[in-house]
């Protein structure tokens, strides 16, 4: 649930910026992609910037969640439901062909499904990776516990907190040690290969 209403926030969030700016994706997966991917930068520097004035508890972030959410998707719903409905009615198209499909077009997306599936995986189980567990699962965790994103003379590296780690430290924050941040590192290959 906190995943699904983060991709929403993200996307809202997302959509509000490009409006901003001026970028007009053509595709709808140019505008999925480009939603997501600059409202996850955008969200992650709002978390970043909430730790630094130590206001990280789950009631603020369900707060930022809610408003992005609002803000985003209640401003556009006559884009996000023309993308909806250019989404079935491309499905539509392509159920109603009548060609026999020929094993590329099935064999690839079987292949990258399985690697999906893999990658998932791979990302929800506990890291073991000593980069993982001496600085981007230790600085988080810490910041988490105290609420707030702070210097840590004993951490080589907590004074640069990455985006992606402001996204698992909301996971972090609601309780979810990995499985949250499995699912962002899930959702970056993802946009990635978009």
């Amino acid at each position: 649930v906190l995943f699904m209403a983060s991709v929403a926030s993200w996307y809202g969030l997302g959509r509000i910026v490009l409006r901003l700016i001026g970028c007009r994706p053509d595709t709808l997966l140019e505008i999925w992609v480009s939603s997501v991917a600059v409202g996850m930068v955008c969200y992650s520097i709002l978390v970043l910037g909430l730790g630094l004035v130590g206001f990280l508890y789950p009631g603020t972030l369900i707060v930022l969640l809610g408003l992005c959410i609002l803000l985003g998707l209640g401003q556009l719903p006559h884009e996000i439901r023309a993308d909806c409905l250019g989404l079935l009615n491309s499905w539509r198209r392509r159920t109603q062909e009548t060609a026999a499909p020929d094993l590329f077009r099935l064999l690839i997306p079987a292949l990258v499904g399985l690697y999906f599936v893999l990658f998932l995986v791979g990302n929800l189980t506990p890291p073991t990776g000593p980069d993982d567990l001496y600085y981007h699962l230790t600085s988080i965790k810490r910041f988490a516990e105290s609420h707030r994103v702070m210097f840590m003379p004993d951490l080589d590296h907590s004074n640069l907190p990455m985006s992606a780690e402001m996204l698992c430290l909301q996971g972090m924050v609601f309780g979810s040690k990995y499985i949250f941040g499995g699912l962002v590192n899930l959702l970056y290959v993802t946009l990635l290969m978009g």
